[in-house]
């Protein structure tokens, strides 16, 4: 557990006499560390409609062993939304990393084409696990990216 300290409030009346509030000990949720991080890394400053484009995205090892074979793919967003994406995969529908030292990254550019102009949701970039049958272990989303109309 995490123990971030106590509260702890002070006033003084009108009268002049003084006032204290002291919490308990406050306790917060351990943070768990992942043990395959996503992150983002390159996005390239101009984005045109209908024109290619690639990302970076590194993968971290937080453990104390190798990890791989790894998989690195664009979500879909569900069938809903597959025909209202506008920022598609372009080539390999994943990228494959084979194996990662403990401490070490990866890393993996994902090629790309915009459909449209305007500001664009990239879907979930996600990390699985190829020996665990696909597993996820990490995702990257709410990544938005502004798309240049067509010269």
């Amino acid at each position: 557990a995490n123990v971030m300290g106590k509260l702890e409030i002070r006033w003084r009346g009108r009268l002049g006499e003084t006032g204290r509030l002291q919490t308990q000990q406050i306790v917060g949720a351990p943070v768990r560390h992942r043990d395959v991080q996503l992150a983002l890394v390159h996005v390239p400053e101009a984005i045109e409609a209908e024109a290619p484009f690639s990302i970076g995205v590194s993968l971290t090892n937080h453990t104390a062993g190798p990890v791989g074979p790894l998989a690195v793919q664009l979500g879909r967003g569900g069938e809903e939304g597959a025909a209202d994406t506008a920022v598609l995969m372009d080539g390999p529908l994943s990228q494959r990393v084979e194996r990662i030292e403990p401490g070490s990254s990866a890393y993996v550019q994902v090629h790309l084409l915009a459909t449209r102009p305007g500001v664009q949701k990239l879907g979930d970039v996600a990390c699985l696990d190829l020996l665990q049958g696909g597993a996820l272990l990490d995702l990257l989303s709410g990544v938005s990216l502004e798309v240049a109309p067509k010269c």
